[in-house]
């Protein structure tokens, strides 16, 4: 089974995968040196390209990088309604989904049913399975934090107002039909758009 997680640096991205030729000698960075994968994010940073890491345990690779950088946890939903609609929210001009941080000593599916609560205005939705989860890194205050998102199926019959979380930022919350909903997910972050590809 071919395992694979992609990791996105702005308009970059490192994928760490089992998929293709293993080498040990091919690759110009080690994921155990700090010092390597900072320069690696840093110049992925600077230009729009793509990183491929093979590796015979993509898991086991994925944890060592991202033990160098401050790692942050949030998780959202993928929420439909009754009409086989989609929730979507408008924040700082890009189309999203509903997430935001796990607070400490919160369940991660506590996290996310709270946030899209929080962000929609939608009472009590229902959690189901999880999606893949997607990954990304930022620079914040003079260092490189590598957030991890899980996603979740969600299910809501509510039928109200929807009430954007104005303080996070976000103008529009909006129920979207299914023949709309791949001119959102074009219109989003490359890691999200990531997470919709590997649904079965």
């Amino acid at each position: 089974m071919v395992q694979r997680y992609k990791v996105f640096i702005n308009d970059s991205s490192i994928l760490f995968t089992s998929e293709g030729k293993f080498s040990g000698q091919s690759t110009p960075f080690s994921p155990g040196d700090a010092k390597e994968c900072i320069a690696l994010v840093d110049d992925l940073a600077k230009d729009q390209k793509e990183y491929i890491f093979y590796t015979q345990n993509p898991v086991e690779t994925l944890e060592t990088f991202c033990s160098h950088f401050l790692v942050l946890e949030a998780a959202g939903g993928w929420v439909k309604n009754a009409l086989g609609q989609s929730l979507w929210i408008h924040r700082l001009g890009i189309w999203d989904l509903p997430k935001g941080k796990v607070e400490k000593g919160e369940t991660i599916e506590h996290a996310a049913v709270r946030e899209v609560e929080e962000e929609c205005g939608i009472p009590a939705p229902t959690l189901g399975k999880p999606m893949p989860k997607s990954y990304h890194m930022y620079f914040l205050k003079g260092r490189w934090v590598f957030k991890i998102t899980h996603w979740f199926h969600m299910e809501s019959e509510y039928s109200g107002v929807l009430t954007p979380q104005t303080e996070e930022d976000i103008s529009t919350v909006v129920w979207i039909d299914p023949n709309e909903e791949l001119h959102k997910i074009n219109s989003t972050y490359s890691s999200i758009r990531e997470v919709f590809t590997q649904l079965d």
